[in-house]
């Protein structure tokens, strides 16, 4: 036996070991997608006590960077501005305390509240207004313009 192989003898399972416990210990991306899932439900609800919307009108959705509430033929979507702006507001409190803390959910960076308008199920959705809150280096979610 040659030095060489001494040394990939030892090492190679020293490697193995190393990347199966790496591994192991980080949850998969469709683990988290799934507690994501499960955790839509709560905040949804939150959300339509919160502003007052009927169920059907509120649409979750999240990726690993960002969270989007959908308020699909909403009441809001013939207010002024300053009223959908308010509201977002009240929903980007609502998610960024039920996320807060929560692995799923670290790598969330903007918050989108979408007002949208549909005609049907099947639609593509028409967009009425589109707020967003990116987080900022201290976590916050801020009120983004562009």
């Amino acid at each position: 036996m040659t030095a060489l192989s001494v040394v990939l003898v030892t090492a190679v399972p020293v490697l193995c070991t190393s990347i199966a416990t790496s591994v192991d210990a980080q949850p998969l991306r469709s683990q988290l997608h799934a507690q994501q899932l499960a955790d839509l439900p709560t905040i949804k609800d939150a959300i339509v006590r919160a502003i007052g919307a009927e169920a059907t009108t509120v649409e979750l959705h999240a990726t690993s960077s960002v969270f989007r509430a959908m308020l699909v033929n909403g009441k809001m979507n013939d207010a002024p501005t300053a009223g959908r702006e308010n509201e977002a507001s009240a929903i980007r409190s609502i998610v960024s305390q039920a996320i807060a803390g929560k692995p799923e959910f670290k790598r969330i960076a903007v918050i989108r509240v979408e007002y949208l308008v549909r005609s049907h199920q099947n639609a593509k959705p028409k967009v009425v207004d589109l707020i967003e809150f990116r987080k900022d280096a201290s976590g916050r979610f801020r009120h983004h313009v562009t």
